[in-house]
């Protein structure tokens, strides 16, 4: 009798736990940073599947701000495969309001078939908390061409038959299920061709288009006047005296007297001549 009443205890107690679990808030796991808190069940990817490469995804970030009060500057950042700075998608803040949400998204571009995980982080209040979503990038097909051989590769006259061979690899990550090889060969101008291409000049190169200059003659009157000649004519200054000669200077200094004429002086010089003279005899 103890048996089953223990029994049932432990089933009652299994099924209290179970309704527990049951019951708990899907924001349990949340990430919380300074009241405001997100999760990897708050972010959404915009297509959420089918991407391929050159394809671009959304990623929406819903944040919620379990406080009573506003919360101003929470800052958030998206990252591309790995929490680096060289990775960073977008950095910025955003105001939420007391006990409500605010979503922000970022868009990436030109996916490649690496690109595999979104790194969110926020922080408010000084405590910074991140996590990543990961996701699929489908590789493409890309064919290319590796070698193509012509045989026979030379004496080909008109008429013959020749075999094109072309070898073409996909270098891409996926098959390329249904794939069209398009070979445009030189085709000859029928006489009706020729003639509607002579018409419209394409066959016939345009001339050089040549640059030609204009020149603008403008008439122009001359009024001259008798007064211009002799304001031209006496534009000049004429000297007073003779230059002169360069490198040659002579100054004298003569005394004039008040009692003696120059005659006077003459006489006098012929007789102090002529008594010197006498002298020396």
């Amino acid at each position: 009798m103890s048996m089953l009443y223990m029994a049932g205890k432990w089933q009652v107690i299994v099924g209290v736990m179970i309704l527990s679990i049951a019951i708990l808030p899907a924001n349990i796991a949340a990430y919380n940073s300074g009241g405001i808190e997100a999760s990897e069940a708050q972010v959404a990817l915009s297509p959420s599947n089918g991407l391929t490469q050159g394809d671009s995804v959304t990623i929406y970030l819903t944040l919620s701000n379990t406080l009573q009060s506003d919360a101003f500057d929470v800052e958030y950042a998206f990252y591309m495969n790995d929490y680096t700075s060289s990775q960073q998608l977008l950095k910025s803040v955003v105001d939420i309001y007391a006990q409500e949400t605010e979503t922000v998204s970022v868009t990436w571009d030109s996916l490649q078939e690496t690109d595999s995980r979104v790194w969110v982080v926020f922080e408010h209040g000084g405590n910074e908390q991140s996590f990543f979503i990961d996701f699929e990038v489908a590789g493409l097909p890309n064919l290319r061409i590796m070698q193509s051989e012509i045989s026979p590769s030379s004496g080909i006259n008109s008429g013959d038959t020749v075999q094109l061979s072309t070898l073409v690899k996909n270098t891409g990550s996926e098959p390329a299920v249904t794939s069209t090889l398009q070979i445009d060969l030189p085709s000859t101008l029928t006489d009706e061709e020729i003639v509607k291409k002579l018409t419209q000049n394409i066959l016939v190169p345009i001339k050089k288009p040549k640059k030609i200059k204009e020149i603008k003659i403008v008439e122009k009157k001359i009024i001259k006047s008798i007064a211009d000649d002799q304001d031209k004519k006496l534009s000049f200054k004429i000297p007073k005296k003779k230059p002169l000669i360069p490198g040659v200077t002579t100054s004298r200094s003569v005394k004039i007297s008040k009692y003696y004429t120059k005659k006077d002086f003459n006489i006098a010089r012929k007789a102090f001549l002529a008594i010197l003279k006498s002298f020396l005899v």
